[in-house]
């Protein structure tokens, strides 16, 4: 089984909030691990300290988190279009 850790860069255009995927071109089975996780604060989360964040409420915490950078195992046999998740920076194993 060939995998891809890729450095995953994902810019969300209201925090964290992920836009439509079509379950056929990449779903949760397709992603086997995320780590390294920095995530960068929107303005309105950068006044607040960690434990301050809306950890327990994602529609809050979507508008306190900019974006994140993560790295993670993708198996190319379930996602069609590999190329989204390659962005500058990607190690192919």
């Amino acid at each position: 089984m060939k995998r891809i850790t890729a450095l995953l860069s994902i810019l969300w255009l209201t925090g964290c909030q992920t836009q439509p995927v079509d379950t056929q071109l990449a779903g949760d089975a397709a992603i086997s691990r995320v780590e390294n996780c920095v995530c960068y604060a929107s303005v309105e989360g950068q006044k607040l300290k960690p434990w301050e964040y809306g950890w327990n409420d994602p529609a809050k915490l979507r508008t306190q988190i900019a974006r994140c950078t993560c790295q993670a195992d993708i198996d190319v046999k379930n996602v069609r279009d590999p190329s989204r998740y390659v962005t500058p920076g990607t190690v192919l194993k």
